[in-house]
């Protein structure tokens, strides 16, 4: 006769040890003179009814193991962050702190003051280097050193008007400009002045070309503008070349160096006699020095050079180009250093 006592006791301290989080649920089973409770899972899930307490303990031990993983982890990253910042607290390494909006303004404020301080700082040292000490004398006598092949240059590249863009004086103009910049006929002076020559007719033959497209002589296309048809006319008045990519890079290339000669002298071609030779590296290192930093350099050059400078080199371009216009003979005698320098002491 077993007693009800002790099959209660020991069942009950056998499922409560070994069943995990279960529900139980009472069901009475008469058997003559002894009534058992047996306990049932009202969920049954896998390992429920294991018999050994190693195989139902297996979901707690998961449990355990991605929880203690969790925490690793939190522990991990806390420790990651602490680290990002101290090395924000060192002087040499970038800030990693949060700034406000008002702080980020007043941080972009202040480096953008010192960019423009360095910025005019390298402006007055480059406009120094260029020009020398002595801007005037350079002038005079540069300009009476390169003004005669001046002369004769603009009597070739000087386009008549009413012309088309297929007009054979474009190339005869493309070819003669070039013969100066690539070839050996002319000094480094003269040479500038080709490469400002060679921007002025780009900028004429790119205004046919847009006239003929508004009056439909010329059929547009998408994606290719005034400047490529532009591009492709003075390709058509180089020798044959065996890779025409190449060839067009370089034709870029030379535009860069006019439109950089331009930017210089800004007013009057003339003014480009006032550079000394140190400027012909500088208007072909494109990467230093781009178009916005050379019109800096022009316009402080402009603002320490005397106006009288200025004045002469417009007067004197404008007669130059007036008698080549006209077909008229220059007088030469305008062009000599004492001339020049006269006519500035009287200016």
């Amino acid at each position: 006769m077993v007693e009800l006592m002790d099959v209660d006791s020991e069942h009950e301290h056998t499922e409560a040890k070994y069943e995990d989080k279960a529900t139980y649920e009472s069901m009475q089973i008469d058997s003559g003179d002894m009534t058992t409770c047996i306990s049932t899972k009202s969920k049954f899930n896998p390992g429920s009814f294991s018999k050994t307490p190693a195989s139902r303990g297996k979901g707690l031990l998961k449990t355990r193991t991605n929880r203690f993983i969790k925490a690793s982890n939190r522990k991990f990253k806390g420790e990651k962050r602490q680290k990002k910042l101290d090395r924000s607290t060192t002087p040499n390494l970038k800030q990693h702190v949060p700034i406000r909006r008002h702080e980020k303004q007043q941080l972009s404020e202040g480096n953008l003051h010192e960019i423009r301080k360095k910025q005019s700082a390298s402006v007055i040292s480059l406009s120094h280097r260029l020009i020398g000490l002595n801007p005037l004398g350079s002038f005079a006598e540069n300009c009476e050193k390169t003004i005669p092949d001046w002369i004769t240059l603009l009597g070739k590249t000087m386009l008549p008007t009413f012309i088309n863009s297929s007009h054979p004086c474009i190339i005869a103009a493309f070819k003669a400009v070039d013969s100066i910049i690539c070839g050996d006929e002319g000094t480094h002076l003269l040479r500038r002045l080709a490469y400002i020559e060679l921007m002025r007719l780009f900028a004429s033959l790119e205004a046919i070309i847009k006239y003929e497209r508004e009056t439909g002589r010329i059929s547009r296309e998408p994606g290719y503008g005034n400047a490529s048809l532009a591009l492709d006319i003075y390709m058509s008045a180089q020798e044959s070349h065996p890779h025409p990519n190449d060839l067009r890079r370089e034709l870029r290339e030379r535009k860069r160096a006019g439109r950089s000669w331009e930017d210089l002298a800004k007013l009057s071609p003339l003014l480009s006699m006032i550079y000394l030779e140190a400027a012909e590296p500088v208007v072909k290192d494109f990467k230093r020095f781009d178009s916005a930093t050379l019109k800096l350099v022009a316009a402080r050059v402009l603002e320490e050079c005397p106006k009288e400078l200025v004045q002469i080199s417009i007067q004197l371009a404008e007669r130059v180009e007036s008698a080549v216009r006209s077909d008229l003979l220059f007088d030469m005698r305008q062009v000599t250093a004492a001339r020049i320098r006269q006519s500035l002491k009287v200016a």
